[in-house]
């Protein structure tokens, strides 16, 4: 997905400066709907998402909240309504990271993971020829669900762990943003957000050791609650393809 999003943005940049060196007049517009499309965290590093501790399959470690939502590239639709230097905004984007592993002692791990956001918010606008500077303040609620599953054919008795994981963040994000006009009717812009999110979840973690018939000879479930804050400057690469009426 990442390999995409990065040919989309040297198609567009290259699409940009034709369209740039090809106009000399400023570009204004009287529209009050703004209609987007967004890719955030274009350039997101490579990660996986999980691991075991080889000498202790109890501990596993997995992509938490915060960090799933800063190394996922996400693409999301966003609306804007604009009445003179304002606009009210709003923003829906989803991201899921889906990963399996298999090695060659019979283990295997999969990983399912789902991000999304919902923003709110209010901007203020500052026109510069074709260009407007926008700045404002969002408010968004998160939601994150993990799946995660692990089996171990390669031991005395056979071994299986489940882990499912849901949390719920809420927060505030000021935002400093530029949008450059094409044409009246379409534009492209950029922002980046400081956000300050309070979040709570659940976790659910079961263990279960089984012989050769399926016949179960431990098992071990425990459930665990988790809360805090997560600060963080994002999108790590943001690109919104805008159309004006």
């Amino acid at each position: 997905m990442k390999t995409i999003s990065k040919v989309v943005i040297i198609a567009l940049l290259v699409l940009v400066s034709n369209l740039v060196i090809a106009q000399t007049t400023d570009v204004t517009t009287d529209s009050h709907h703004e209609i987007s499309i967004v890719v955030d965290d274009i350039f997101a590093p490579d990660v996986v998402p999980v691991s075991y501790d080889y000498y202790d399959s109890y501990v596993m470690y997995y992509s938490d909240y915060a960090l799933f939502d800063k190394y996922t590239t996400k693409i999301g639709l966003g609306y804007k309504f604009h009445f003179g230097d304002n606009a009210l905004r709003s923003k829906f984007s989803y991201g899921k990271n889906n990963e399996k592993i298999d090695d060659e002692d019979d283990a295997e791990m999969e990983s399912k993971n789902m991000m999304l956001n919902i923003f709110l918010g209010y901007e203020r606008n500052v026109s510069i020829g074709k260009a407007q500077i926008f700045y404002g303040l969002d408010l968004n609620l998160n939601k994150y669900t993990s799946n995660l599953v692990y089996e171990d054919d390669n031991s005395f008795y056979n071994s299986k762990i489940e882990s499912t994981g849901t949390n719920t963040g809420y927060g505030i994000s000021p935002l400093i943003g530029v949008r450059y006009y094409i044409t009246p009717n379409f534009s492209l812009s950029t922002e980046i957000k400081y956000s300050v999110e309070t979040y709570r979840g659940e976790n659910k973690y079961e263990y279960y050791e089984f012989d050769d018939y399926d016949d179960y000879v431990y098992e071990r479930e425990e459930k665990t609650t988790s809360s805090g804050l997560n600060t963080k400057f994002g999108p790590l690469g943001q690109l919104s393809v805008n159309i004006h009426f």
